[in-house]
């Protein structure tokens, strides 16, 4: 049984399906310190957290294009950002 749920399942959850093989997906594990805390989540945050935007690009800069695809920007957004050096300027320790 393949079950993708938003957070952990308590322990008696799973048990109730006694002996059938039981895989779960959930955003931050079903143990450790975010596991069954409600912490939110969507497909950006765990990239985040989990440190895969930062290889997104070059190894210098980051890659505003893909960085904008993934936050939904269209490109007058994404050109708005980066004049405002929200976006587009050289991550710490790499200048």
């Amino acid at each position: 049984m393949l079950l993708e749920l938003p957070d952990a399942p308590d322990e008696a959850f799973l048990a109730g399906f006694g002996d059938a093989a039981v895989v779960v997906i959930a955003p931050w594990g079903l143990r450790g310190p975010w596991a069954g805390a409600g912490r939110p989540n969507s497909e950006l945050t765990i990239q985040a957290e989990s440190g895969s935007l930062s290889l997104r690009g070059l190894p210098n800069r980051h890659n505003d294009e893909i960085l904008g695809q993934e936050l939904g920007l269209d490109e007058n957004r994404l050109a708005e950002l980066t004049r405002a050096a929200v976006i587009g300027t050289v991550p710490a320790g790499l200048a």
